[in-house]
């Protein structure tokens, strides 16, 4: 399997499949499930009131590419990305560039989530 770094990854065509680059590997998981879905939409009706409410930043919902780590090729499409005000600048065109903010990935029963340490945000979900 080919390897590719994060500027061939964007290089490829735009498509409405889920995607993500891991470790340079490019990784197509079945599209979500209803459970898992229906979490993240709550989800994300509370933070998004909470997150205005006090004007911390912004919340977006996958689809967006995140660069957890352009040297290590790792780019992740979090389901829920909050970006704090202080983070703002990490918006790199149509994707977003490593920082400090958090995204999190709503874990099904029959999946289990990696974290990045590094730059706090849960990386990828696996299929068990």
């Amino acid at each position: 399997m080919e390897r590719l770094s994060v500027h061939e990854y964007f290089r490829l065509p735009e498509t409405m499949r889920p995607m993500e680059l891991v470790y340079g590997v490019v990784r197509e998981p079945p599209a979500p499930r209803y459970g898992p879905q229906s979490i993240v939409t709550r989800l994300t009706a509370l933070l998004f009131a909470h997150v205005e409410g006090h004007r911390l930043g912004r919340l977006c919902v996958s689809p967006v590419d995140v660069v957890l780590d352009e040297l290590a090729a790792l780019v992740v499409q979090p389901d829920l990305i909050f970006i704090s005000n202080e983070s703002l600048g990490i918006e790199r065109g149509s994707n977003l560039g490593p920082a400090r903010s958090r995204g999190r990935s709503v874990v099904g029963a029959d999946c289990r989530a990696r974290s990045n340490d590094q730059a706090g945000m849960v990386s990828t979900v696996r299929r068990a």
